[in-house]
C-alpha cells in the first residue's frame, strides 16, 4: 500500500452478542498503536474509522457462553483524509492524485488535546464539480443533528470549530476541484455552537482580549415562519457584532453593539438562515477590561413564531413585539385586520394608547382600498383613524442593518380597534346622517387643516337629533382628532330641535353616536370656518367672538383678555387690611406739601411776627 494513503473502514454489520464482545481498533499496525474506538453491541453502525497512516490494527475478543452473527466491516484506502492530531494542515488536490487514483470523497478526522476545540480555517477552495461540498460536525462522526457547517460554491470562506475537542470533516464529490485548510486548538470557553430551539452564551472576563464566537445553527425541520429572538442580556467592554447568517458577511450585519450599552435588545432573526455573534477585542486604550472571572458578555436565544397576525374579532388591542418593553431590532411584523363585516359597508377605528418608535424604524398602516396609507415613528400619539374599508394592514418594521445602537428606551406601540357600522374622515365640508335601524356603532372626524401657512381653520357646526328617544351621552363630540381630547359640552339635547352653530378650538372635531334600533336620527352639519387674521390668540389659536373680555382665560395664554375695560376704582376685597395705591399716594402728597410748609414758608412768618411793632418811620410828605 503507498505509504502517503489512509485507511477509511465503514461498518456494514454489527452483531455481537452481549457486552463481553467487542472489537478494539487502533491506529497503526500492533496492539501497542494508539487506540481509536472500542465496538460493543449497540454500537452505531454509522461511525467511520481512519487512520493517520497506511495501517489499521483490529482486535475481536468474544466470551464461550453466547454466539451471535459478528460483524462486517467494509476498508479502503483513500489518498486525502485520515486522522489528525493537535494542529495541522489539511487539503484535497484533484491534480495531484496519483495515475490510476480514482477519488471523490474523503474523511478527515480532527482531535486535540482535552479542555480544548478544534478550530478550523479554510484559506482556499475550488467547487468543481459545482455540487462538491464540505462539511464540518462536532464530535468524531457525520451526525446530521451536529453539523457545524457546509462550504459549497458561492459560500464565503469562513472560519469553523467544534465544542468538544474533535470534529469530522467531509469532502464529497471532488473530481476535479481542491481546498486547503488548517486547524489548531482553542481553549474551550470563547466560541460555542449551538442547535436546536433554545440555548445560551456566557463569556468570562477571562477572554476579553480574545476575538470570540457563537454560531446558532438552523434548527431541524425550521420554517420560514420561525425566527430566532437573540436577547442579550448584558454587554460590557469591547465591541459585538450580530449577524443574520454563519459567516461574518457585511450584508447580512444587523447591529453592532459597543461597551455603552450595558443592556442589549432583544434581535430578531430568521431561524432558516442562521445567525453569527461575535465579540471583538478593540484595543483603543479607553476600554475598560473587566477583571478575570467576570463576565462580559450574557446572551439567550429561544426559537418563535414570526411576529405576524390575523385579528378576526370585532374588536381588540394590536402591540408591537414585547410591549410595554422595549421592542426587538431587525423585527418586520405584519398585523392583519381582517374582522367579520359588521353591516354591508363596514369601517375600521383605531386609536392608540401607546407610542414610541426609533425615527429610524416605523409602522406602516395601509386600508384595503389605499384611501389611507401613513407612515409613522416618533414619540407623539397619533391621530385616531377610521378606514373607509373592512381591512386593513399595519407593518411595523425595526430592522437597522449594521446601524450602531444607542441606549434610548423604545416601548413601540399599542393600539385598539373596533369594526365599526358607519363613520369615516371627512375634510369637506357636508354633513353625516345616521340610520339607528342599521347603524349602532359611528364614529366620524371631521377635519380641516390649513391649506396655506399662516392659515388656521376651525370647524363649524350643529346637529339636530329627530326622533323619540335618546340616551344619555350616546351622542359624544371631542375638540380634537381623537378619543384622548376634551370632550365638548353641548348641554341638554332637545329633540328635533337644531342645535346652536358651534365652533371646535382646533381644526377637528371627533365624533361618536352609539345608538340602538329604537333611538333618534342624527344628523350633524360641518362646514370649515376661516379664522379672521386679527382674531387670533396670541398662541395662533383662532379666538371666538364670545372669548373677549368675558373674564375667562379661553385662549389659554390670557391674550383675549388683555386690554379689556376696567372700572375706575374697585373696593378692596372684603377683609383685606392692606392700603391702597390711590390712598397711598394721596397721603404721600399731603406729607409733601406740609414739609415745604414747615422748612420754607415758617421761618419767613417767624421773623415777620417778630419785627412787626418796630417798624421802619418814615417822614411824611408835606
Amino acid at each position: 500500500m503507498d505509504a502517503s494513503t489512509t485507511l477509511i473502514a465503514r461498518i456494514i454489520t454489527l452483531d455481537l452478542a452481549d457486552d463481553y464482545d467487542s472489537i478494539v481498533v487502533k491506529d497503526g499496525r500492533s496492539k501497542t498503536s494508539p487506540s481509536i474506538v472500542k465496538l460493543t453491541k449497540g454500537f452505531d453502525t454509522d461511525y467511520v474509522i481512519t487512520s493517520s497512516g497506511d495501517s489499521l490494527w483490529f482486535e475481536f475478543v468474544s466470551d464461550d457462553f453466547l454466539s451471535a452473527k459478528g460483524f462486517v466491516i467494509n476498508i479502503t484506502s483513500q489518498y486525502f483524509g485520515g486522522n489528525f492530531y493537535n494542529g495541522s494542515s489539511i487539503s484535497w488536490d484533484s491534480a495531484t492524485l496519483p495515475v490510476g487514483v480514482v477519488q471523490t470523497s474523503a474523511t478527515y478526522k480532527l482531535a486535540v488535546t482535552e479542555g480544548n476545540q478544534v478550530y478550523v480555517t479554510v484559506t482556499n477552495a475550488t467547487f468543481l464539480p459545482a455540487d462538491s461540498k464540505i462539511s464540518f460536525y462536532d464530535g468524531d462522526r457525520a451526525d446530521p443533528a451536529l453539523m457545524i457547517d457546509s462550504l459549497a460554491t458561492g459560500t464565503a470562506l469562513h472560519s469553523v470549530f467544534s465544542n468538544s475537542n474533535q470534529m469530522l470533516v467531509t469532502a464529497e464529490g471532488f473530481s476535479k476541484g481542491q481546498f486547503a485548510a488548517k486547524f489548531e486548538p482553542t481553549v474551550v470557553g470563547c466560541k460555542q455552537n449551538s442547535w436546536g430551539r433554545s440555548d445560551s452564551y456566557t463569556l468570562s472576563g477571562d477572554f476579553s482580549k480574545s476575538n470570540c464566537t457563537w454560531l446558532i445553527h438552523p434548527p431541524a425541520g425550521a420554517t420560514e415562519s420561525e425566527l430566532f429572538a437573540l436577547d442579550i442580556n448584558h454587554i460590557s467592554a469591547s465591541s459585538l457584532k450580530i449577524y443574520n447568517s454563519l459567516a461574518a458577511e457585511e450584508t447580512e450585519l444587523v447591529v453592532s453593539l459597543n461597551n455603552s450599552i450595558q443592556s442589549g435588545p432583544s434581535v430578531y432573526l430568521s431561524a432558516t438562515k442562521g445567525a453569527r455573534v461575535d465579540y471583538i477585542y478593540l484595543d483603543k486604550g479607553s476600554t475598560k477590561l473587566l477583571d478575570v472571572g467576570s463576565d462580559i458578555v450574557d446572551a439567550s436565544f429561544t426559537v418563535k413564531k414570526a411576529c405576524e397576525r390575523v385579528y378576526t374579532a370585532k374588536n381588540g388591542t394590536i402591540s408591537s413585539p414585547s410591549f410595554p418593553n422595549t421592542y426587538p431590532l431587525n423585527a418586520e411584523c405584519v398585523y392583519a385586520l381582517a374582522a367579520p363585516a359588521v353591516s354591508s359597508i363596514s369601517h375600521i377605528y383605531m386609536t392608540f394608547n401607546a407610542f414610541q418608535i426609533n425615527d429610524a424604524h416605523s409602522l406602516k398602516i395601509v386600508d384595503g382600498n389605499q384611501s389611507i396609507s401613513t407612515k409613522l415613528n416618533g414619540n407623539s400619539l397619533p391621530n385616531d383613524i377610521v378606514t373607509l374599508h373592512d381591512t386593513m394592514n399595519l407593518t411595523f418594521t425595526s430592522q437597522t442593518k449594521g446601524a450602531q445602537l444607542q441606549q434610548t428606551p423604545l416601548q413601540g406601540f399599542q393600539a385598539n380597534y373596533e369594526i365599526l357600522e358607519c363613520g369615516g374622515m371627512m375634510n369637506i365640508s357636508g354633513n353625516v346622517t345616521t340610520n339607528p335601524a342599521s347603524q349602532s356603532n359611528c364614529i366620524w372626524i371631521i377635519s380641516f387643516p390649513p391649506l396655506k401657512t399662516g392659515d388656521v381653520n376651525i370647524v363649524q357646526y350643529s346637529f339636530v337629533l329627530n326622533g323619540t328617544k335618546y340616551k344619555a351621552g350616546s351622542l359624544e363630540l371631542r375638540d380634537g382628532p381623537s378619543v384622548r381630547n376634551a370632550t365638548i359640552n353641548f348641554g341638554k339635547v332637545v329633540l328635533n330641535k337644531t342645535s346652536t352653530v358651534n365652533l371646535t378650538r382646533g381644526d377637528t372635531l371627533w365624533v361618536k353616536y352609539a345608538a340602538d334600533n329604537e333611538s333618534a336620527m342624527l344628523m350633524l352639519n360641518y362646514t370649515v370656518y376661516k379664522c379672521p387674521k386679527g382674531a387670533l390668540c396670541a398662541n395662533g389659536i383662532c379666538m371666538h367672538d364670545d372669548w373677549k373680555c368675558n373674564g375667562e382665560n379661553d385662549c389659554g395664554d390670557g391674550s383675549d383678555e388683555i386690554n379689556c375695560n376696567i372700572p375706575p376704582t374697585q373696593a378692596p376685597p372684603e377683609g383685606s387690611t392692606g392700603v391702597s395705591v390711590g390712598l397711598f399716594i394721596g397721603v404721600l402728597a399731603i406729607v409733601v406739601v406740609l414739609t415745604v410748609i414747615v422748612t420754607v414758608l415758617a421761618p419767613k412768618m417767624w421773623k415777620r411776627k417778630r419785627s412787626a411793632p418796630y417798624q421802619e418811620f418814615h417822614e411824611a410828605d408835606a
